[in-house]
């Protein structure tokens, strides 16, 4: 048996490789393979060979699906393909799926990262294709099945772990990182800026914050030219003065990726405050369950998995306003004014929520979650 992974590779610092990263080295088993999605044949560590998913073009193009395709016919006779991303990103490799179980046995396992509510075909067409679907929560889970609608599919939930890297650090290094904000409370926000992390509305919501309690700083910890361009919609808002920018920790163009590691993104979480999240839904939420590793107060929406994870006695859940289109699908948005006056008038009772906070994202423990997973993938 060929064990076949396709995913963010455990070489990038993307939310997906720290589940690559955590899953993968730590399953026994023989014959690994890594189709590392963003991985540019650098030097590493671990003790399976990983290949470029992404030459030339985007690993998810109609050349790189059939890169794969050979990949996997050079292979033994049986094979098991265990992939992590959007369902709807597999487009290309359903048909490469189709042809090579004509020549090869292949059991096909997704990990689903369900952030909003499936409303299209194409939103799981390639999960039709799977033996087993696994998502991160029961809400993950019961949306795959209420769009797939096909009884007999097996769907599983295999939470995300908590990685224990994160958390309170004995000394604050707020005056490394920022320095002339030793005064400030700082709201850190650490999310790619793609359409559905919403940082418009984050912004947005620090912009009424501040005219009640002008001590707060923004710090951005996201590619300032994403989706959103940052410093022009903080300017628009009149609050670029206070807000902070993470430009040099940005430079390699991969979603989600990151020159920042880990060892100072600690740092930077155990600088904060508040931990803010304005995302329009979350397959899991990690940089929120990391904030709360690192005992920082966590402020995020009550909707998708934030709401099965955390409560009102763990996080400071924002106010809603009405739903807002993502990608053909209706999904929450926030009122700034009033999730601002939530903020100001709940932060100052933050400390029973942070202990419930920390408590529930210790119960994830990688340890057990992998040995599911070596029952399932074996």
């Amino acid at each position: 048996m060929q064990y076949v992974f396709l995913g963010d590779s455990p070489t990038l610092e993307s939310g997906f490789s720290r589940v690559t990263q955590n899953i993968v080295p730590n399953l026994n088993l023989e014959n690994k393979f890594f189709w590392g999605i963003g991985y540019d044949c650098e030097l590493h560590k671990y003790d399976f060979a990983i290949y470029p998913a992404n030459i030339n073009s985007s690993w998810e193009s109609v050349e790189n699906a059939q890169r794969f395709k050979k990949f996997l016919l050079s292979l033994g006779s049986t094979i098991t393909l265990w992939t992590i991303h959007d369902p709807f990103r597999f487009a290309n490799y359903i048909d490469v799926i189709k042809e090579v179980r004509k020549e090869k046995l292949l059991k096909l396992i997704c990990y689903v990262p369900v952030d909003c509510y499936f409303n299209k075909e194409s939103d799981v067409d390639f999960l039709r294709e799977a033996d087993g679907i696994v998502a991160y929560t029961q809400f993950g889970k019961e949306n795959i099945k209420k769009q797939l609608q096909d009884e007999t599919k097996p769907i599983y939930v295999i939470p995300h772990g908590s990685d224990s890297f994160f958390k309170k650090t004995k000394e604050n290094k707020k005056f490394k990182w920022f320095p002339e904000h030793m005064e400030n409370k700082i709201l850190g926000v650490v999310n790619s800026n793609s359409k559905r992390k919403n940082l418009y509305r984050t912004i947005d919501i620090f912009s009424n914050l501040i005219k009640l309690d002008d001590s707060w700083r923004l710090y951005l910890h996201s590619d300032p030219n994403g989706y959103f361009n940052l410093k022009q919609i903080a300017l628009e808002m009149g609050v670029l003065d206070k807000c902070i920018f993470a430009d040099p920790f940005f430079q390699t163009g991969i979603i989600g990726d990151t020159d920042c590691p880990k060892e100072a993104l600690v740092e930077i979480y155990n600088c904060f405050d508040l931990f803010l999240s304005t995302s329009h839904g979350e397959g899991w939420g990690l940089t929120a369950t990391e904030a709360a590793s690192c005992e920082v107060p966590i402020a995020l929406g009550n909707h998708s998995s934030f709401s099965e994870i955390f409560d009102e006695k763990s996080a400071i859940f924002l106010e809603d306003s009405q739903s807002v289109l993502y990608m053909g699908k209706s999904v929450p948005d926030f009122d700034a004014k009033k999730s601002a006056e939530k903020i100001y008038r709940e932060f100052p009772n933050s400390k029973s929520r942070v202990k419930k906070a920390k408590k529930i994202v210790k119960s994830f423990d990688w340890e057990e979650i992998n040995k599911k997973w070596q029952i399932l993938i074996e």
